[in-house]
């Protein structure tokens, strides 16, 4: 079991056509995966959902998305972390 909360850094960076987004919980709670572009519009809901503890991983595809840095929120009760991945095509 996770001791701390934490985003992962996403894996591969910079990818295409996919990357891998790990979190862990060291509690259940309400968690919100939620991926922006660099201008701070929304451009997916990955995770909105009660989680147990422990320890996730979630592939992300973005084929209609042009090439360039996005960033991956993730907030999991009070805690909240972002990071920056590139997507090249």
């Amino acid at each position: 079991m996770p001791l701390v909360f934490g985003l992962l850094p996403a894996y591969p960076n910079p990818f295409n056509p996919k990357t891998t987004i790990a979190y862990q919980l060291p509690k259940a709670e309400f968690v919100n995966v939620t991926v922006y572009d660099i201008a701070g519009r929304q451009v997916a809901s990955l995770v909105n959902e009660q989680k147990a503890a422990g320890t996730y991983r979630l592939d992300w595809e973005p084929h209609t998305l042009a090439s360039g840095i996005y960033l991956i929120r993730i907030k999991a009760g009070k805690f909240i972390a972002v990071q920056k991945c590139m997507m090249l095509k």
